[in-house]
């Protein structure tokens, strides 16, 4: 087993292009660092497994190192207080800074033991165990949870559900979380119900991702230009690129009709890997964000205000609340589209309209952190934008 780690965090807060078996791909080294090393291929490029997804990287793009000088600097997952949380590192010279909620932990998955995982589906206790799972081609043949691959629920929730939520239940959470009287995010509980009963498309999970971009509806591209999703917000100019609206129910209209349902949730688009937040393997994540872990934080959101609400999206407890006409409240999503009961809850771009998503919080942690969607911008691996960010952190995504 060849016990090194790749360091994707080489440059500064720019995109690395790969190529994996589904096409190409993107990410952004000041979002996650590392990355499993599975080898080289014949012409001496490196392979590994980054957020889902395997792939293979110019060797002059990234940085080889030995496992042993960077052991407490590598990403991991730990259960704490029955969640499971992982640690990111944005820097392989110092220990993970970033940390994501991935909701309830898993009963195979005990407190207070570090576990390493590049997929997020099948844990190790020993990095070196994995290395040789992924390097042998085995994913998951000696994992902990072997054979009992671990989703988080929201994360990998079909984006065309609906929530149990009414516009005016979402809108109380909201009220009971954001603390900024001038967030762009208040009261717009009934609006994204609206769009959702209007497009199917999911009202919470839209609202993570506004949270996630927006920094809760206070950063200057969603003040400046009403834009909560960062739309069009690229990596070398975000606040000049970013799209205007004329109203911030313009843009949660124009973003679930135009962006989700004939974007990137159509099976028809080339953005389409999957009508889930996803990862850099499956999901919007894929085409939407630089941040590979993109999809977690957007995830994390959905966490949060679902359990502000009681958990009723997790659990699926219909709100029965009667206060919102009969198209605001929704029925529980089907078996059919639900991840399985233990969740704790590709990549590729080569032509038009993608996203890319920003904030402009100083740290992109679940709550925070930002992405920026972008639609026209011809960046990355060939899918079309570079994420940037208008504040002092780099963006998570692009295109």
């Amino acid at each position: 087993v060849s016990m090194k780690v790749v360091n994707f965090n080489t440059k500064s807060n720019a995109t690395t292009d790969f190529t994996y078996s589904g096409g190409s791909g993107y990410t952004n080294g000041d979002y996650g660092a590392d990355a499993a090393y599975l080898g080289t291929d014949g012409s001496g490029d490196i392979r590994f497994m980054l957020a889902g997804v395997t792939g293979t990287v110019k060797k002059s793009e990234v940085e080889v190192v030995d496992y042993s000088s960077v052991a407490d600097n590598v990403s991991y997952y730990e259960v704490s207080g029955g969640q499971l949380i992982h640690y990111i590192s944005y820097n392989l010279n110092e220990g993970p800074s970033s940390s994501i909620n991935n909701g309830p932990a898993p009963s195979y998955l005990s407190e207070g033991v570090k576990y390493f995982s590049y997929d997020g589906h099948y844990f190790y206790e020993d990095y070196k165990t994995m290395l040789n799972d992924y390097q042998s081609g085995s994913n998951g043949a000696s994992a902990v949870n072997c054979g009992n691959a671990f989703y988080n629920y929201f994360q990998f929730l079909d984006m065309n559900s609906s929530t149990n939520y009414s516009g005016d239940e979402l809108d109380s959470i909201l009220s009971s979380k954001i603390s900024s009287s001038s967030s762009k995010l208040l009261g717009t509980g009934t609006l994204f119900v609206k769009y959702q009963n209007k497009y199917s498309v999911n009202a919470l999970l839209s609202l993570g991702i506004a949270v996630n971009e927006s920094a809760w509806g206070t950063s200057s591209i969603c003040m400046d230009k009403n834009n909560l999703f960062g739309l069009n917000a690229v990596d070398t100019s975000p606040g000049q690129s970013a799209n205007y609206f004329a109203s911030v129910e313009d843009c949660i209209r124009e973003f679930m009709s135009e962006w989700m349902a004939d974007g990137y949730l159509s099976s028809s688009d080339w953005r389409n890997h999957g009508e889930l937040l996803g990862n850099k393997g499956e999901g919007i994540n894929v085409s939407y964000a630089s941040d590979p872990y993109w999809g977690e934080k957007a995830a994390a959101i959905a966490w949060e205000l679902d359990a502000a609400g009681g958990s009723h999206d997790y659990l699926g407890i219909s709100s029965g609340s009667g206060n919102e006409s009969s198209e605001d409240n929704t029925d529980t999503p089907s078996e059919d589209n639900m991840p399985p009961s233990d969740a704790g809850g590709t990549d590729d771009a080569n032509d038009s309209s993608a996203a890319d998503n920003d904030s402009d919080t100083d740290d992109p942690s679940e709550e925070d952190s930002d992405s920026e969607a972008d639609s026209s911008v011809d960046t990355g691996n060939g899918s079309e934008t570079e994420n940037p960010t208008d504040a002092n952190e780099p963006s998570d995504t692009n295109d």
